[in-house]
């Protein structure tokens, strides 16, 4: 089976260093991904020493390579001026859960009129109906939508891959899968049973990243085959929490906010 639409997400793994930001698109681009998400934040990361941006003056390099590899390039933005920074570059912005709130931050990126990846796992219904008329009152483009769930990594066993449906069916937007298990049955299952329209994967290239260490990146070795072979369809957790108290989620955003502060 070829590659759904699989993005590495690089998160603060590159850890600042200009040749380390390039590698990661083109190891990226040879084990098939569709595109690389960076963030762009001027907090330090997880761990001593962890810068979480990709240095400003780095990012016509990257998106150059990106092109000549034919990869889309996605960016974070955890502030509103990295979004006039980041604009003539990226090829999309990829918004975390935690920002589903933030109004200042969904009126600057869908202004761009570049499409909009937009994680829902820390929301209920009513507060992804509210970050989606934010991004359509300020004339956004193309919004899709990601369902996940929290923990470093997340029990493959509470992935909870009906609200992918869920989500669908609410908004009739795309939805896709935003992992943190780093499990292929997870993955796998996201897409052959429930219709992930893209996969995103937080990604490292040799276990030497800042955020390696938590559990839930994915190595080039592990990835480049989860999709070459049949799909895994044994059933996992299928619940949608929102069958429930009708939060995505299962801790609060927060929680979420923490690991980005």
């Amino acid at each position: 089976m070829e590659h759904p639409n699989l993005y590495a997400e690089v998160s603060s793994n590159h850890g600042a260093d200009p040749a380390r930001c390039l590698r990661f698109v083109s190891v990226a681009a040879d084990i098939g991904c569709r595109g690389v998400v960076f963030q762009q934040t001027r907090s330090r990361g997880f761990g001593p020493g962890a810068v979480r941006g990709v240095p400003e003056a780095m990012w016509p390099r990257v998106a150059l390579l990106a092109a000549r590899r034919g990869i889309e390039l996605g960016a974070t933005p955890f502030y509103a001026r990295a979004v006039d920074v980041l604009e003539p570059w990226v090829d999309f912005w990829r918004l975390s859960s935690f920002q589903i709130d933030q109004r200042e931050i969904l009126r600057a990126v869908a202004s761009t009129g570049k499409p909009v990846v937009l994680a829902a796992g820390h929301g209920n219904l009513c507060e992804v109906s509210a970050a989606l008329a934010a991004l359509r009152a300020a004339r956004c483009g193309t919004v899709e939508l990601l369902h996940s769930v929290p923990g470093l990594p997340a029990p493959a066993e509470r992935s909870e891959l009906a609200s992918i449906s869920t989500l669908r069916e609410t908004f009739g937007l795309e939805v896709g899968w935003s992992d943190h298990s780093r499990e292929a049955q997870v993955l796998q299952r996201a897409v052959a049973r429930w219709g992930a329209h893209r996969v995103h994967v937080h990604f490292d290239l040799d276990g030497q990243g800042s955020e390696y260490v938590f559990g839930h990146c994915w190595l080039p070795a592990e990835l480049a085959p989860v999709f070459a072979g049949p799909l895994e369809t044994a059933a996992l957790s299928e619940r949608s929490p929102l069958d429930g108290d009708g939060r995505l989620g299962l801790r609060s955003a927060r929680w979420a906010r923490r690991l980005v502060s």
